[in-house]
C-alpha cells in the first residue's frame, strides 16, 4: 500500500524513452513520489522530456524526468522511478543576479514570489512579481522585464516558443531556444483576443467575434489550410457562427477546439487518429462524434494525442498516439513489486522496502468514428483520489491536484466577475484545471 502522505502520479506514454526514462516503464505506471510527502501540488507544468512540479510550501518545483543526476544502481531507480529532484530556481535567479548587474538593479533577489509556470519544448518560464520572467533551457538562462500587464502568456510541450499578450492585445512571440523576442504585427486581428494556443510552429488566435487568425507555415494542415508566414491571417472555421470557443488547444501538429455547446473539433495531422477520424490524411476541421452521453469539460493534446475529461473530472478520454503501444483489447491489471535495499556488504536485511505499482486501470472506448481510445475512471485508483490531467510531449501525468486553491480562486474569480472587476489572468490561469 503507497502511503497516503505520498504524492501519487498515473504516467502514461507511449515509449519507454519518454522523459529519457530508460527501462523498467513500461504502458501505464502508477508511481509514489517520496520527495513530495506531504506536500500539496499546484500545478504540473510539462515539457518535451521534463515535468515541473510546483508545490504550495515555500514555491518549491521538483523536476521529474531527464537529470543530470545519474542513477546508479536498480535500487535507487526503483526508489525514484520518475528521477523526482527538487529544482532550486530561487538559487539559480539569485545567481543569474549575482552575475548581471543590470537586472539586479531592479529585481530584488532577497523577496521573490513566484506567480506562474510554464513550460514549452525546450524551456520553462518561471513569472514573478512586477512582471519579471526568468527562462531557462539547456544552453541558457535569460530575465526580463515588461512594463505592460500580460493578460495571456501561451505556450505548450509541443511548441519551440512562447506567445505572450498583453492587455493592449500587443503580441510578442519568444523563442524558447536563443530568447529572442520579436514583437508581431496584429493590424489584421479582428476584435479582442480572448483565446490562443501555440503548436510547433504555429499560432492559432481566437477573438471575442469568434473568429480565427493564424500564424505560421500550416504543416500538415495545423492552421486548417491557411499558411501566413510573418504576419496573422484569418482563417474561415466551420464553428464560426454555431458557438463561441471555450479551449483551444494545440499538438505538435494539429488544433483541438472545444465550443461552449461541448461540441470538438480538431485539424491538421492524422497519422495516429489524433483528430478522431480513421483516415490517416491531414484533416481540415472535422467534428469529432462521440455519444451523446459524454459531456466534456477539458480539453488536451499532446504531440499526436488529444483527450478530454468529462464533466466534474469523473473520465478522460484519450486516443491518438500515445496509446500505440498499449493493447486497447487489455483487461485491467495491477502489480506489486518489492524491491530490498541491500544494507552493508555481507547481509540483506529487509528493513528498507520500496512499493511500486503498475496499474492499467482503463477500458477500450471507440469513437463513433471508428477510431479506437482509452477511457481511464480518474476516480478508480485506490488511494490516490486524482482529480487533474496534463498532457506532455508523448506522454500524460494524472495528479491530486490541491482543490482547496482552486475553489478559493474560483470563488474569487466568480465575485470579481459579478462587481465587474478586471480579472487577473495569473489567477485565472491556476483555477481547477487549467493546464499550462
Amino acid at each position: 500500500m503507497l502511503s497516503s502522505n505520498h504524492q501519487q502520479v498515473l504516467f502514461l506514454s507511449n515509449q519507454s524513452s519518454s522523459m529519457e526514462i530508460d527501462g523498467v516503464f513500461e504502458k501505464c505506471n502508477l508511481v509514489s513520489l517520496h520527495q513530495l510527502t506531504n506536500l500539496e501540488i499546484k500545478k504540473i507544468c510539462p515539457s518535451s522530456r521534463n515535468s515541473f512540479i510546483w508545490t504550495s510550501e515555500e514555491d518549491r518545483i521538483f523536476k521529474v524526468g531527464r537529470s543530470n543526476v545519474p542513477i546508479e544502481s536498480e535500487i535507487q531507480y526503483w526508489k525514484n522511478p520518475l528521477n523526482c529532484f527538487e529544482w532550486k530556481w530561487k538559487e539559480r535567479v539569485n545567481r543569474y543576479l549575482r552575475m548581471n548587474k543590470e537586472m539586479a538593479s531592479i529585481v530584488d533577489g532577497r523577496v521573490l514570489n513566484l506567480k506562474n509556470i510554464y513550460a514549452s519544448w525546450y524551456a520553462v518560464f518561471l513569472e514573478l512579481d512586477d512582471g519579471v520572467f526568468f527562462a531557462v533551457n539547456d544552453q541558457d538562462e535569460r530575465m526580463w522585464k515588461l512594463e505592460k500587464e500580460i493578460k495571456m502568456f501561451v505556450t505548450s510541450p509541443c511548441s519551440n516558443h512562447a506567445l505572450v499578450v498583453l492587455e493592449d492585445d500587443e503580441l510578442i512571440n519568444i523563442d524558447s531556444l536563443f530568447f529572442q523576442m520579436p514583437s508581431s504585427e496584429t493590424d489584421q486581428i479582428d476584435g479582442t483576443i480572448v483565446k490562443a494556443a501555440t503548436s510547433a510552429k504555429s499560432d492559432i488566435i481566437f477573438t471575442d467575434k469568434n473568429k480565427m487568425f493564424c500564424r505560421g507555415d500550416n504543416r500538415f494542415n495545423v492552421q486548417n489550410g491557411t499558411r501566413s508566414n510573418g504576419f496573422y491571417s484569418y482563417v474561415r472555421t466551420p464553428f464560426e457562427n454555431e458557438s463561441l470557443v471555450q479551449q483551444v488547444k494545440c499538438g505538435l501538429f494539429h488544433t483541438a477546439v472545444m465550443l461552449e455547446n461541448k461540441s470538438i473539433y480538431v485539424c491538421g495531422q492524422n497519422k495516429f487518429n489524433q483528430c478522431g477520424v480513421s483516415s490517416k490524411e491531414d484533416q481540415s476541421f472535422t467534428k469529432i462524434q462521440f455519444s451523446s452521453d459524454i459531456i466534456p469539460e477539458s480539453l488536451y493534446c499532446g504531440s499526436d494525442s488529444t483527450g478530454f475529461t468529462t464533466k466534474f473530472s469523473t473520465s478522460l478520454y484519450v486516443f491518438g498516439g500515445m496509446l500505440k503501444n498499449l493493447d486497447l483489447n487489455a483487461v485491467e491489471h495491477v502489480q506489486q513489486m518489492q524491491i530490498t535495499q541491500k544494507k552493508g556488504n555481507n547481509q540483506q536485511q529487509p528493513t528498507e522496502s520500496v512499493s511500486f505499482e503498475q496499474v492499467s486501470r482503463f477500458e477500450p472506448f471507440e469513437l463513433i468514428s471508428g477510431v479506437k481510445g482509452i477511457k481511464l475512471s480518474l476516480k478508480s485508483i485506490p488511494n490516490a483520489d486524482f482529480n487533474s490531467v496534463v498532457f506532455g510531449d508523448s506522454y500524460m501525468l494524472v495528479f491530486k491536484r490541491n482543490e482547496l486553491i482552486g475553489k478559493t480562486l474560483n470563488y474569487i474569480h466568480l465575485n470579481m466577475k459579478r462587481l465587474g472587476l478586471q480579472i487577473d489572468k495569473h489567477y485565472s490561469d491556476l483555477v481547477f484545471h487549467t493546464e499550462c
